[in-house]
């Protein structure tokens, strides 16, 4: 429960509040959400703090932190793949609410964004530590507040999917593959507490050592083994996972499976 909230009057004070142990509030769907594990009973209010604005600059694309999900899914300028990953929320109303600065920030393994984030090579500016990738930023787990989120300029193919029991149910698995210019990413949600990257796996395929799918399958299979769940098994997420991962890295390399 909220017990105090501060509105910050800049970035540099909002992050001397976090350095503190207070909480950075921007849409509040994770800090609100009834099985969130943060203790948030001290907040620091982002609004008006950070950029929520999206603008092209020298060929990439810089999206403020405070930015929606409906803003981003809506957006001309946003590559498809982010967007797809961002309307696969299904409630209009938490769409309207979550950030993209706080869905990276929340660095949740059920993430619809990160995934496709991942694929793009998104990078995150932050306050503390400057720019980083925002793989480096949820793989590292980072608390830095983030500022603005960069798209470099990418040109490739790129998948983006998931896994659901129906509209309204969290994801049994998330996938983002790219492969570009013989480089190959591989981002996988629900498999562990973060969304995760198969860099071996990307390594054999970019390569041309992995070329079917069930060798892909094999090779995705062999390296993800996810929990139980309160309504599925891990042998079952990490067969949808391996499925999934499998047949988007063959659609990127332009072949039906």
């Amino acid at each position: 429960m909220i017990r105090e909230a501060i509105k910050a009057a800049s970035a540099a004070e909002a992050a001397e509040l976090g350095k503190k142990g207070m909480v950075y509030l921007a849409g509040g769907t994770n800090i609100n959400w009834a099985a969130s594990r943060i203790d948030a009973d001290r907040v620091v209010l982002l609004e008006g703090v950070l950029p929520k604005d999206i603008n092209e600059k020298e060929g990439s694309i810089e999206i403020g932190a405070l930015c929606t999900l409906t803003e981003i899914a809506e957006n001309s300028l946003i590559p498809e793949a982010l967007k797809l990953g961002a309307g696969f929320i299904p409630s209009r109303n938490i769409r309207n609410m979550a950030t993209i600065g706080g869905n990276i920030a929340a660095n949740r393994a059920d993430s619809y964004v990160i995934p496709a984030l991942l694929a793009l090579k998104a990078e995150v500016e932050t306050f503390e530590d400057g720019r980083m990738s925002v793989y480096d930023y949820v793989k590292n787990e980072k608390s830095s507040l983030i500022l603005k989120v960069i798209l470099p300029p990418f040109s490739g193919e790129i998948v983006v999917d998931r896994s659901v029991r129906s509209s309204a149910a969290y994801p049994t698995a998330t996938v983002a593959v790219s492969i570009s210019s013989g480089d190959c990413i591989i981002a996988l949600g629900c498999m562990n507490d973060h969304v995760v990257r198969l860099e071996e796996v990307e390594k054999a395929v970019a390569s041309g050592k992995l070329k079917t799918e069930a060798d892909i399958f094999n090779a995705v299979h062999e390296k993800i083994n996810p929990g139980d769940s309160l309504k599925e098994t891990g042998s079952y997420r990490r067969y949808i996972a391996s499925t999934l991962a499998a047949h988007s890295v063959r659609l990127c390399l332009g072949e039906e499976a």
